[in-house]
């Protein structure tokens, strides 16, 4: 039993809420890397690069 399927009833309506939500989800995804521009680009390349030290990171990004 410990491997047996479950069977559920669930009410048609939760459905449909579920698939809208799932919809919503999908226009909600965040734009891809092309789609931004070349500051914001720079400024999280900045912000992410472990390389460059925090008092650097402030200067690049200031001048940014």
């Amino acid at each position: 039993m410990h491997y047996a399927k479950k069977l559920a009833l669930v009410d048609p309506k939760f459905l449909e809420q579920l698939k809208i939500d799932r919809e919503y989800e999908h226009i909600q995804r965040p734009a891809p890397a092309v789609a931004k521009t070349p500051l914001s680009l720079d400024i999280t390349r900045i912000l992410n690069d472990h390389t460059i030290p925090d008092d650097k990171k402030v200067t690049l990004y200031v001048n940014a």
